[in-house]
């Protein structure tokens, strides 16, 4: 809940992180059982206007702004560790962050979906999570 009510109080709010990126390669496979190939590092930032990678892939300046119409989710998060984005085949990435921040990335992510677009609501039984003001 505290998420819920930062992101609601602070219209500048913004949680950023460094990160490797990964992707499948389409000239081989991927070795050691691995998920994806690691091929630049960058930096994620998660605000009001959306979600956006700032970084390298493959040796080249390579950037990412996706806005809560596009993304309501982490799509994929492989453990707490790692997720992946899959919403064309231009964007396709796994993000493995420095740090251990996934589980906090999801929730914001999708609480701010939930503030600018709600398209994917939250249960009813919820609700009371979204009275901030009475509490």
């Amino acid at each position: 809940m505290d998420i819920i009510k930062e992101i609601r109080k602070d219209p500048n709010y913004s949680f950023s992180f460094d990160c490797d990126i990964g992707y499948l390669p389409d000239d081989h496979w991927v070795k050691n059982k691995d998920t994806a190939e690691i091929c630049g590092k960058g930096r994620v930032t998660i605000d009001h206007s959306g979600f956006h990678f700032k970084g390298e892939k493959l040796g080249q300046p390579y950037e990412v702004n996706l806005t809560y119409d596009i993304i309501w989710t982490l799509q994929i998060v492989t453990d707490l560790k790692t997720f992946a984005l899959f919403c064309t085949k231009e964007h396709y990435l796994e993000f493995r962050p420095y740090e251990r921040i996934v589980g906090k990335a999801l929730i914001l992510t999708e609480e701010m979906h939930r503030l600018h677009v709600n398209s994917w609501k939250n249960f009813p039984w919820y609700d009371y999570m979204y009275d901030i003001d009475k509490k």
